[in-house]
């Protein structure tokens, strides 16, 4: 509870700081996946209030995620791309090649698909900048919103069964949406390497 209560005060003391931090702590999460991005999101609404928050999230996810695509296009074909290459990896990238918009923000959007891989999957598959970085705003857009909607009044969710049912359907669709999209994705590998 110290802790907590330690966190609070550095963010009434320090915004900037606090900023700071918020926004290099969702930066690394795209190069260090166990970092759970829910908590950070969750974290940053609660000490800088929900659009601050959100922006400091939003931002530092999307420039690691830029960075994490760009090196990935850039050292693709490298000796140590393909050593990470597995058959996981290979069956997302086969997928990936293929999507346009829409898949691509319900793969961002959605708690349940680890966007790392999807990020690492668009760059070693060629993807352009410009087809990439649509879907990755809107999803994070999307997720990140309705993390720092419950972050921001945490004590307010809690308290509100409405709130509550509200946030467990977001869920629920997510993870319906998320397991559809990882079936495409598996039936449109097979499909590739059957071809292959």
């Amino acid at each position: 509870m110290e802790f907590i209560d330690g966190l609070f005060q550095l963010a009434q003391n320090n915004f900037i700081l606090t900023f700071a931090i918020g926004f290099l702590a969702a930066f690394s999460e795209p190069f260090f996946s166990p970092l759970p991005i829910i908590g950070i999101v969750v974290t940053n609404s609660i000490l800088l209030g929900f659009l601050p928050g959100l922006t400091a999230s939003i931002l530092g996810s999307l420039l690691g995620s830029i960075i994490l695509f760009t090196l990935c296009k850039k050292f693709g074909n490298s000796k140590l791309m393909k050593k990470l290459n597995n058959s996981k990896v290979n069956k997302v990238v086969c997928w990936v090649r293929e999507q346009g918009f829409v898949p691509m923000t319900i793969c961002y959007a959605c708690p349940f698909i680890p966007d790392v891989l999807i990020t690492i999957a668009s760059g070693v598959s060629k993807k352009s900048l410009q087809k990439f970085l649509p879907g990755l705003f809107c999803g994070k857009l999307i997720f990140f919103s309705v993390a720092s909607y419950i972050g921001n009044d945490i004590v307010g969710f809690i308290t509100n069964p409405l709130k509550i049912v509200i946030a467990l359907s977001i869920i629920t669709i997510a993870f319906i949406l998320g397991r559809k999209v990882s079936n495409r994705m598996e039936l449109a590998a097979e499909k590739n390497l059957a071809l292959n």
